[in-house]
């Protein structure tokens, strides 16, 4: 994936965009929207056969290659404001995630022995316990936009208090170049 990614990235910083074909808005468009069809149709697929999803990260580079130029109608939806906050904030996302998940989950759980509620349904799936939160399924739905609510806050919050700071930090390090590396002391026998 980091590979594809570095080759789109001298694929779009090498392209002689006066003359790029997906320079054209109205190539542009219709690109746009077969790349997010292609997207569409191979999560759809992808998600059942392990071979297919190994072809993600170059399904994916491709159509970051496409909305690199940004000229299509798709583009231009993806340029509002809430949008490029969560792109701004995604990798944040990403990271936080999962401990969101499992610290909500917690949270039910104490307030389930606390209370005596059993704040989960559980259901048989190929032979597994999985559990889900809440008894009715409209709770699950209730509860997963609450849990996107708090992975967005905390994201929020991870990204202007540690992702961009230690961003800033790295550049200025590398701006003013890394003090050199001394080797350790060993100590004496």
């Amino acid at each position: 994936g980091f590979a594809a990614g570095v080759m789109v990235w001298h694929l779009y910083k090498n392209a002689d965009k006066s003359r790029n074909w997906l320079c054209s808005t109205a190539v542009a468009n219709i690109v746009e929207w077969v790349a997010l069809a292609l997207v569409i149709l191979f999560v759809s697929l992808a998600n059942n056969t392990t071979v297919l999803s190994i072809a993600a990260p170059l399904v994916f580079a491709l159509v970051v290659l496409v909305f690199a130029f940004e000229k299509g109608a798709v583009s231009g939806m993806l340029q509002a404001r809430p949008l490029l906050f969560l792109g701004t904030v995604s990798y944040s996302i990403y990271m936080t995630h999962v401990f969101v998940a499992q610290r909500l989950f917690d949270a039910v759980n104490a307030f389930g022995r606390f209370s005596r509620i059993n704040p989960f349904m559980h259901r048989d799936i190929a032979g597994y316990d999985a559990y889900f939160l809440g008894t009715r399924l409209w709770h699950g739905d209730v509860a997963y936009v609450g849990y996107i609510a708090l992975v967005i806050v905390t994201s929020s919050l991870t990204y202007r208090w540690i992702e961009k700071p230690a961003r800033e930090w790295v550049r200025m390090r590398v701006r003013r170049g890394w003090p050199p590396l001394r080797p350790r002391e060993l100590p004496s026998v």
